[in-house]
């Protein structure tokens, strides 16, 4: 036979603390029948809708329910000892005729269980944490970067928030100082790019981080490069420059445009080729006329607009950036069905930030031929600057 303290025990109010708690801890639901207890009303008039019972009785004495207890006052005031039911509940799990069901054994486990599920699917942050990589230089000499401003708001469209600024897993910024003119710029730009994106690949490694928001303006070489060194196992956020001056300067368009779509087109059926030139009319449109010399034999491959004009704004939503993703994957798969022998692509790219960048993503290193990157000149012509074969 059980003997518990012949002390009467009299009832402690709840603290502040410990009423928000198991509000919190139980997600507004009633632990027994999961009754949402926000804003309802009962019977002819309004009562309090939630209500914080007492596993162990709050008083002892014959009338207290689960009163017999070694618990003192303060004791039974605590978190433990409490749990958020709704009016009905309260009333029978009190009553003397469920005494012997609604036992202190049954409620506390009751409310370990409903804590704990409560616990497990709310585990979904509605902002994720992303690091943030800002690739910024001088574009047409003019300096352009994302401004602090304009990367948190860019963050908080897409659900992200960045994470503190450190040298693990926060910021990492690659600066392009040096100017393009200089043919020792293109293998510093390589350089600054493979040395930042093997410390980002560490901290996702450590779990440091799981998301890439990807905030970079330079020329199109560098950013294919910067693409085929993002590894696309990983989940990388890319964000566009759009051609206005504002904090919302790196968002998306509206998801709720119409998604653009892309045509692949040919010039030859010779399959005994290890060159091909790839020719990415998107933003613009490239004359083919200024190409290198020595390249006029080479068959060519084109991705162009489906039934529009090459413009800047023509990529304008995540969605356009996909299907791009998608064409571009699948001209990969015919260039090497159509020439089994292919050895190198020259990409000539007028494309935007986000597509450039997709461009390398997608380069499978031990399968896809070399990538030979050609960049624009002042003399209306394009010159090879970069080469990816590794």
């Amino acid at each position: 036979m059980e003997s518990f303290r012949d002390t009467k025990i009299q009832r402690k109010q709840l603290t502040a603390q410990v009423k928000m708690t198991i509000w919190g801890r139980s997600a507004a639901r009633c632990v027994l029948c999961a009754e949402w207890l926000i804003g309802a009303n009962y019977f002819w008039h309004g009562i309090p809708v939630g209500e914080l019972a007492h596993i162990v009785g709050a008083s002892s004495g014959d009338e207290a329910p689960r009163g017999a207890s070694d618990l003192d006052a303060d004791e039974r005031a605590l978190e433990e000892n409490i749990l958020l039911l709704c009016h009905s509940c309260h009333r029978v799990i009190d009553s003397k005729a469920h005494q012997d069901k609604y036992t202190v054994e049954f409620l506390t486990t009751r409310k370990q269980e409903h804590e704990q599920r409560v616990k497990e699917v709310t585990n979904f942050p509605t902002l994720r944490p992303a690091t943030v990589l800002r690739v910024h230089g001088d574009v047409r000499g003019t300096p352009n970067r994302a401004s602090s401003e304009q990367i948190s708001t860019s963050l908080l469209s897409t659900g992200l928030t960045g994470l503190d600024a450190d040298t693990r897993n926060g910021m990492f910024d690659i600066m392009l100082d040096h100017s393009i003119q200089d043919a020792w710029a293109w293998d510093a730009a390589r350089s600054k790019i493979t040395d930042v994106v093997n410390r980002i690949n560490e901290a996702i490694a450590g779990e440091d981080t799981s998301v890439i928001a990807v905030f970079a303006i330079a020329p199109i070489p560098i950013l294919i490069f910067l693409g085929t060194r993002l590894d696309d196992k990983y989940e990388t956020v890319l964000f566009p420059r759009r051609r206005i001056d504002s904090a919302s300067s790196w968002l998306w368009e509206s998801s709720n445009l119409p998604q653009k779509r892309f045509k692949i087109t040919s010039t030859s059926d010779a399959s005994e080729v290890e060159d091909v030139i790839v020719i990415l009319n998107v933003s613009g449109t490239i004359d083919t006329r200024q190409l290198p010399q020595g390249l006029e034999q080479l068959p060519i491959v084109k991705i162009d607009p489906r039934d529009e004009t090459p413009n800047p704004d023509f990529i304008d939503s995540l969605g356009s950036l996909n299907e791009f993703g998608t064409t571009w994957r699948i001209l990969l798969s015919k260039i090497e069905e159509k020439w089994s022998r292919v050895q190198r692509l020259h990409i000539f790219a007028a494309v935007p930030i986000t597509a450039a960048i997709t461009i390398g993503r997608y380069r499978m290193r031990d399968v896809h031929p070399a990538f030979l990157l050609y960049q624009r000149t002042d003399q209306n012509s394009y010159e090879k600057v970069m080469e990816i074969s590794e």
